[in-house]
């Protein structure tokens, strides 16, 4: 960068790229090792928080000897790009890393991120969804620790063929339900993988969803707790959801009169079915929806996955990532879902299009 542009990188401020340090440190590195778990930047030793360059002092070896601190105290070990620039008579060292290809990078033992212009601790399930990202493969995927394909009920599977070839997207030989799992990647070394177990398991897993009718924050009318695979459990709690919301009837002139729910059914479909393609399930946590009288609110666990943003998912163009790829698979297949992203847009559209 010429002393111009890094002048003018300078005013604007620090960003989800760029970062301020006096002096070269161990907070330093933190922001470098930042950087390379997000999607890079710049470190600019010699100018404070406040904007105010005021430079540093550099040996003859003082640039290796950073270099070298960089490399031994991050792992996987990172090797930045280091310049010294002039400015107004001071000097001012930059220091580039690029994002990494196979992440997470720490520094000591910690894991973080860059989100707007600070610096945030990776919590452990966030370590494990940068690990599974960078090798584009997602934890569903993985054989499910002490489970074998006797855990696995041959009716939901052949129920679940037979939406599969009812849909079209796909064609699965009926009547070899085993072949049909293992030709979609569910079984896997002949284990089941967390995915089946979640899809077709014959005693479902200990995720819940937790559903209540309230007439104000504390006062319950109705509740109700779902345990089941993952197909199942919407089906229940759609019928759930849908005999606690108001409904009005229509007359157009025709015979048969029509009803009107208070929200457009496929809207609450498409909210429901992403809070369970998408939760996290190393989350311990339940699903919670709450059907108040003028409101329903849905809780998922797990934050946005993949780097999304609330403003991305606002977008009608957003680019999906997947942390239960053959979950989602699953749903798809049995035309419960579209394509992959265009929930929240589904969503819009359908309240924008209502009563």
């Amino acid at each position: 960068m010429t002393p111009a542009e890094l002048l003018k990188h300078i005013a604007a401020g620090e960003s989800q790229t760029l970062e301020f340090k006096a002096s070269f440190d161990k907070a330093s590195i933190a922001s470098l090792v930042a950087f390379a778990n997000t999607q890079g930047g710049t470190v600019l030793v010699g100018v404070t928080d406040a904007a105010v360059v005021q430079g540093v002092t550099l040996g003859k070896e003082t640039l290796n000897e950073w270099l070298g601190q960089i490399k031994s105290a991050t792992s996987p070990s990172l090797i930045p790009d280091l310049a010294a620039h002039s400015l107004n008579g001071k000097t001012v060292v930059s220091i580039q890393v690029a994002e990494f290809p196979v992440k997470p990078v720490s520094t000591r033992g910690r894991y973080y991120k860059r989100i707007a212009s600070s610096n945030h601790a990776l919590a452990l399930n966030e370590i494990a969804d940068l690990y599974l990202q960078s090798l584009q493969i997602s934890w569903d995927a993985h054989a499910a620790p002490q489970a074998s394909l006797a855990d696995l009920s041959p009716a939901k599977i052949e129920r679940f063929i037979q939406r599969v070839n009812a849909s079209g997207r796909f064609a699965l030989e009926a009547g070899t339900p085993l072949a049909a799992l293992e030709k979609l990647n569910y079984i896997v070394n002949g284990r089941p993988t967390w995915a089946a177990m979640l899809l077709f398991a014959a005693q479902p897993l200990r995720h819940h969803i937790h559903i209540g009718r309230f007439k104000t924050p504390s006062m319950i009318i109705d509740d109700r707790q779902f345990t089941d695979t993952l197909f199942e459990v919407v089906e229940q709690s759609m019928t759930f959801i849908v005999s606690h919301i108001s409904v009005a009837f229509e007359f157009d002139g025709s015979i048969q009169r029509k009803e009107r729910f208070a929200y457009p059914l496929p809207a609450l479909r498409e909210a429901l079915l992403n809070a369970v393609v998408h939760r996290s399930y190393t989350d311990p946590s339940d699903i919670q929806i709450k059907i108040f009288d003028d409101r329903i609110t849905l809780f998922s666990p797990g934050t946005f996955y993949g780097g999304i943003s609330i403003a991305d998912i606002q977008a009608d163009n957003y680019r999906s990532s997947l942390r239960n790829k053959l979950v989602a698979e699953g749903f798809y297949l049995i035309n419960a879902i579209e394509k992959y992203g265009s929930g929240f847009i589904r969503i819009r559209e359908a309240l924008q299009d209502y009563p």
